[in-house]
């Protein structure tokens, strides 16, 4: 494995924000090579190498507090990883994920997944009774943890260092 190779094992588009995670309770598996995950592509023209990991298995899922699958969601951690000799900048990617029926999904927001927390019955239920008068509900349901841990896994358009 060349040189380059072992020097892009940290590489985590999420790397600036696992830094700060250990202090908001999220502390998720270190990341590997973006080349050693099953679903990667490689960009040579670039330097590029992308790679998706689903947080799909329950083992994997116990890295977040919330539980993101019983609301609808499936957490991926997006890795890139930079053998150029120049910083690439994120701050106009746009990240789809194709599935292999070719239908495309673009990531939750923050408001997505603060409105799916605060209302976990609109998960899986689509058409209830609605009430004629609105009764009293806790103004903030969503717990401070949970906004935390939300605001620290979100994507966020830090650049990727040369050679990482």
């Amino acid at each position: 494995m060349p040189v380059k190779l072992k020097h892009a094992a940290s590489l985590v588009l999420l790397l600036a924000i696992v830094a700060f995670a250990a202090d908001k309770g999220f502390n998720p598996p270190p990341a590997a090579p973006p080349m050693t995950y099953p679903a990667h592509e490689t960009h040579d023209d670039e330097k590029v190498t992308i790679a998706v990991d689903p947080f799909d298995a329950p083992e994997k899922a116990a890295a977040f507090q919330v539980k993101y699958n019983e609301l609808g969601f499936l957490p991926v951690r997006l890795i890139i990883g930079n053998d150029g000799d120049r910083p690439l900048m994120l701050d106009k990617v746009k990240i789809q994920l194709v599935t292999a029926g070719n239908e495309k999904i673009t990531p939750a927001t923050e408001d997505d997944i603060f409105r799916r927390l605060a209302r976990p019955e609109k998960a899986t239920a689509r058409s209830k009774v609605q009430l004629p008068i609105p009764l009293p509900h806790d103004k903030n349901p969503i717990k401070k943890e949970a906004r935390e841990e939300v605001s620290v896994a979100l994507f966020r358009t830090v650049p990727v260092t040369p050679h990482s």
